[in-house]
């Protein structure tokens, strides 16, 4: 692993072939996917040197998490420091300053291929406002939040959608956007109109946490139900109604929330959780710890939510192999069908309800052996040494 001098500092940097930024997230956010998406062009880049910039407590967990999972990595690696400025309503003058300086780090450090894990359309058209360094051939976006949407009111009222999308195509250094899901993709391609870029699918690089296994101190036949992820509002308190609900009945079930509190919740409603649930993000180990302990995992939201966006949530439950009750969405759907039944898909908030009501009788009806395969399955696809084949292959056949 090398460390390199602060990013700002571009003329100091070292020679990198490929070049990766996440330019938009902070601190643990996002950082278990760029892990695995670091190890993924680690696979399909066999010797290349591969340089990784973000904001500092980021990269710092995200080399933590490489060197857990992989520690042979880290000699191809170097790190440095990014400044992504405000993190809260930036001026669009910082967005646009980010672009540039993401196009100067490339041409400093001679690079041919650039991955963003995560941009906005300002830090897009800031790329556009800087000469393409003669050495890059590939500049790939990921898309998997909703600021890269043209929808984004990021840039409301200062560039219209058919400027910046002229401006990215035309006039930018972009060769495609990365869809983690083929609906996402489909979605992206259909919303975005885009006329030369392409939207290309490949699956999102995740596994396990190594030496995490289920608590050998829950008896089989043991229920243990978990909310995983996003406390979605609306959702979230109709779970919490639910574990009260049950628990009344079935003071033996339990349940747990493996994430964080978007809003605090009250005494008496804190007390139907396991652990106490907290208001901070969870380190990769408690997290995959707490997951692991589950019986089922529940991701209680809305389709929309998922537009672009796959579940990270679904995906830790997958490779930690603990059967969900879902949500229907596309990407779920989809997954559901490649793999086979990772647990139970649910078209309503009733449907979710009544099979989190089941799962407390004990109500697998035999289905665990049928997702033990489908968790394999799952295993072998999501590995970063398959997805970085994959990555690979779709780049080179632009």
């Amino acid at each position: 692993m090398r460390r390199d001098s602060n990013a700002d500092g571009a003329g100091a940097a070292r020679h990198a072939e490929i070049l990766v930024a996440e330019a938009e997230f902070r601190g643990l956010v996002h950082a278990t996917f760029n892990a695995g998406l670091l190890r993924a062009i680690l696979a399909g880049w066999p010797g290349a040197a591969v340089r990784f910039l973000a904001e500092p407590r980021h990269l710092a967990e995200v080399e933590r998490q490489v060197a857990a999972r992989s520690p042979e990595a880290l000699s191809r690696l170097a790190f440095a420091p990014l400044d992504v400025g405000r993190r809260y309503h930036p001026p669009r003058s910082q967005e646009l300053a980010i672009g540039r300086r993401l196009m100067a780090e490339a041409e400093a450090s001679g690079s041919r291929l650039v991955f963003l894990t995560s941009a906005t359309w300002a830090q897009l058209v800031g790329m556009s406002l800087r000469r393409r360094p003669r050495s890059l051939s590939g500049v790939f976006c990921a898309l998997h939040t909703q600021s890269i949407s043209f929808r984004s009111r990021g840039l409301r009222g200062w560039l219209s959608a058919s400027v910046r999308r002229l401006v990215i195509e035309r006039m930018g250094p972009l060769s495609g956007f990365l869809a983690f899901s083929e609906s996402a993709r489909r979605t992206a391609e259909r919303e975005l109109g885009l006329r030369r870029l392409e939207v290309l699918h490949v699956d999102p690089p995740y596994d396990a946490l190594p030496g995490v296994r289920p608590p050998a101190s829950r008896p089989p036949g043991s229920v243990h139900i978990g909310w995983i992820g996003n406390t979605e509002k609306g959702p979230f308190a109709r779970f919490v109604d639910l574990a009260r609900e049950i628990r009344r009945q079935r003071p033996d079930c339990k349940f747990s929330l493996v994430g964080y509190l978007a809003s605090p919740l009250s005494d008496e409603d804190a007390a139907l959780f396991a652990e106490p649930p907290g208001r901070e993000m969870l380190s990769a180990e408690d997290f995959a710890k707490r997951l692991s302990a589950l019986s089922h995992a529940v991701i209680w939201s809305s389709a929309a939510r998922y537009e672009y966006r796959i579940s990270a949530a679904f995906l830790d439950a997958v490779v930690h192999r603990v059967p969900g009750i879902y949500s229907a969405t596309p990407f779920l759907e989809e997954y559901f069908q490649r793999f086979g039944p990772c647990g139970m898909l649910c078209s309503t908030d009733e449907e979710v309800a009544a099979a989190i009501r089941a799962a407390c009788l004990g109500e697998d009806h035999g289905e665990r052996e049928l997702w033990s395969q489908s968790f394999d399955r799952a295993a072998e696809a999501l590995s970063p040494r398959t997805v970085g084949g994959s990555l690979r292959e779709v780049i080179d056949a632009i």
